[in-house]
């Protein structure tokens, strides 16, 4: 049976950098972008870049992902996380996922939904992270497996 494995990358910082590395099957970095419902996000990635919803109206937008090409460890962009305000509320995390990314407005809630079939028994997670933390803050990179919905194995640095 295939496994389904989401990778998130969380940030509670000012500012967190993803930097370009092999993730899964394929997703091999940061260099190509694509339109998200409020600006861009890597290709095959979803990430909290979304339209602020209630009652069925846009009232605004949350941009957490942004394309970043100031020292990325190859090629030549890494996706910037950054905790953003929500109109002034609380700020919500930077989230990088290979899952679909859902939000629920009405409930004020967020899940990651599916992910990539993924059948190999992975020994370790490489790649490059940079983190700026400010205050409190703070920030991780996970990965989760499921299969048929359970979960079968985590990693979180």
């Amino acid at each position: 049976m295939k496994t389904i494995v989401t990778i998130v990358g969380l940030t509670f910082a000012t500012l967190g950098f993803a930097q370009q590395a092999e993730i899964v099957n394929g997703f091999d970095g940061f260099e190509v972008w694509v339109n998200a419902e409020t600006g861009e996000l890597p290709q095959y990635w979803d990430g909290f870049n979304k339209n602020v919803e209630f009652n069925g109206m846009i009232v605004g937008t949350i941009e957490c992902v942004e394309k970043n090409a100031v020292d990325p460890y190859e090629g030549l962009f890494s996706a910037q996380l950054t905790s953003t305000s929500i109109m002034g509320g609380p700020a919500v995390p930077g989230i990088l996922t290979v899952g679909d990314f859902v939000v629920d407005w009405v409930v004020q809630d967020g899940d990651v939904v599916g992910g990539e079939a993924y059948t190999l028994l992975p020994q370790e997670l490489n790649g490059q992270f940079k983190f700026a933390p400010a205050g409190i803050d703070t920030g991780f990179v996970s990965i989760w497996f499921l299969e048929n919905g359970v979960e079968v194995g985590t990693g979180r640095f």
